[in-house]
């Protein structure tokens, strides 16, 4: 009697679902097959690309169903997510300063675009993340080095605020 009670009550509660559960196990499955084939224990960018892959499932679903308030701006929010995760593994901000052809050029412009960095650099010639030899190409590694861990401080941010409004 106490088996078909425990039964019964599994049933009620999990047992039902069960279809339910398979279907989304297999569909998972297929999701992430080739992102957790690829995956390698050395380095963040698989921890990231996996993020991205789950980033552009749950923008698929949550699109696909809007079933929530203010879907549009969480959605954008995780677009935003996967656009700085792509800049972080492709080190967009480290090769930022070079030209295609990989040849020392006039940093002037560079340095324009980011002169907030540029005055700490000439004014914190001790901080660790600055290069001291190099002249105007090592100040411009180091500014590509310090917006590589700004982008990834607004990354991390941006997840910590924003992770429970994605569907999780």
């Amino acid at each position: 009697m106490k088996k078909r009670q425990s039964f019964y009550w599994w049933w009620k509660m999990t047992g039902k679902y069960l279809h339910k559960d398979i279907y989304y196990g297999i569909r998972n499955l297929i999701r992430y097959f080739t992102t957790v084939w690829k995956d390698r224990s050395y380095g963040c960018h698989w921890t990231l690309e996996l993020l991205k892959v789950k980033l552009k499932y749950v923008i698929k679903d949550v699109t696909k169903a809007n079933y929530a308030v203010g879907w549009e701006r969480d959605m954008e929010r995780a677009q935003l997510t996967i656009n700085l995760i792509n800049k972080i593994q492709e080190d967009y901000y480290e090769l930022e300063n070079m030209g295609e052809d990989f040849k020392p050029k006039d940093y002037s412009e560079y340095f324009k675009k980011y002169p907030l960095i540029y005055k700490y650099i000439v004014n914190n010639p001790n901080d660790s993340r600055v290069f001291s030899t190099g002249g105007d190409s090592g100040i411009a590694i180091s500014i590509g080095l310090i917006n590589t861990e700004r982008a990834k401080t607004l990354l991390f941010k941006i997840i910590n605020e924003n992770i429970y409004s994605w569907g999780w």
